[in-house]
């Protein structure tokens, strides 16, 4: 499994034909360059099942499984520090950009090595 780095998602072009049979291009933005500018940059990750983390974005794939390092993980009112996770992209619900907070909720911080 290969995961993108900083440059390395295309613009895509859109390609339609016109009434006149020309082909028109026109550049549209994809969901996964926005989160490609986020490498290297803390983010917030909204799972499924009401668990949630937050830490500095390593990488991701085509699929949205995600890697963060300097975690913190929010889960059952309770917080755990974690060096490195990867998260499955089929329970990511919503990426938040530059966010290093978690859940307003105060909660017991638990460390994990």
């Amino acid at each position: 499994m290969s995961f993108v780095g900083s440059s390395s998602i295309s613009t895509l072009w859109l390609i339609s034909l016109s009434s006149s049979h020309q082909f028109i291009q026109q550049p549209m933005s994809l969901p996964l360059e926005l989160v490609d500018k986020c490498i290297g940059e803390p983010v917030w990750i909204i799972m499924r099942h009401e668990q949630e983390y937050s830490g500095k974005l390593l990488g991701f794939d085509d699929f949205v499984n995600i890697i963060l390092e300097d975690v913190t993980e929010y889960a059952g009112g309770k917080q755990t520090k974690l060096k490195k996770v990867l998260l499955h992209g089929r329970n990511v619900t919503m990426l938040i950009p530059g966010a290093i907070e978690g859940p307003a909720a105060p909660a017991t911080l638990e460390s994990e090595s």
